[in-house]
């Protein structure tokens, strides 16, 4: 069976593991672990820098960072119910090399740790992060997404498709709170509080 680009560059990446037990440690760290403390320092920076000078802010940016996250992983789930793509441990079972254990039967495409992220970074860049801390939270998510391809669990059409979703509803995420969330939170208030 001929490789596809996509599978070509997965084991490009993938074969590393082993020759670098630094480099390994590092990458299942950013491929398991990253995420939680990019999720943890957002969370801070939003209530430290927001809630403290503006709490309606605050409320904001949590708004459109579940809007963006409801809507991308509904997005994901969509694509891959409609596309399914096996992950690469299912795929090739005994030439692939995993760090970490994903779920097994999970999705491959897009990849939602990526989608996560993402999101992440580009809301708060959005809402005005100082440079430097924007750039450090693009770079976060960008090590998150090549390290899920170096420990096994992705493809880079799984990043890449994770980061199309992440900003195409990180950036429609105002647009979508105004007409679609909060319409609807409205009627459930009405219909059940």
């Amino acid at each position: 069976m001929k490789k596809s680009i996509n599978q070509k560059l997965f084991f490009r990446i993938n074969k590393q593991i082993g020759s670098k037990p630094l480099l390994d440690r590092f990458m299942r760290f950013c491929g398991h672990d990253l995420i939680y403390i990019l999720t943890f320092v957002v969370f801070m920076w939003g209530t430290i820098v927001l809630f403290d000078t503006d709490p309606d802010r605050f409320r904001l940016f949590m708004k459109l960072l579940m809007t963006a996250a409801v809507f991308g992983f509904g997005t994901s789930w969509l694509i891959a119910f409609i596309v399914p793509r096996r992950r690469p441990i299912r795929e090739f079972p005994e030439k692939v090399q995993q760090l970490i254990e994903p779920l097994g039967t999970w999705k491959s495409f897009p990849s939602d740790h990526t989608i996560a992220s993402f999101i992440l970074a580009e809301i708060t860049i959005m809402f005005g992060a100082p440079l430097w801390f924007g750039l450090l939270l693009i770079l976060s998510a960008t090590l998150i997404g090549f390290a899920r391809v170096y420990v096994g669990v992705h493809y880079p059409r799984d990043i890449l498709g994770g980061i199309v979703v992440a900003t195409i509803f990180s950036f429609t995420s105002f647009f979508l709170l105004q007409h679609i969330t909060e319409p609807l939170y409205s009627a459930f208030r009405i219909l059940f509080l």
